[in-house]
């Protein structure tokens, strides 16, 4: 249930469309793309979820090797 949830809330992330559930139209809004460079002209990314002001959660992987980060939403982007 929690997979289908992410994959759901995900999908209205990405599409800029609401889910129908306000709890989950609710999270979409803190869900942000992360994108690392790892070597110029190679990225790797993933979703990344703000916790606060200046803070955001993403998976180790994402951002392994990275020696630049870029968080994404929408048409606004911020370096880490």
């Amino acid at each position: 249930m929690l997979r289908q949830a992410l994959a759901i809330l995900t999908l209205a992330c990405s599409l800029g469309a609401g889910t129908g559930d306000p709890d989950l139209d609710q999270a979409a809004r803190s869900v942000v793309l992360v994108q690392a460079e790892t070597a110029p002209g190679q990225f790797q990314q993933g979703s990344g979820v703000v916790l606060g002001q200046g803070f955001v959660a993403t998976n180790a992987h994402v951002v392994k090797n990275a020696y630049r980060i870029r968080v994404l939403k929408g048409d606004r982007t911020w370096q880490a």
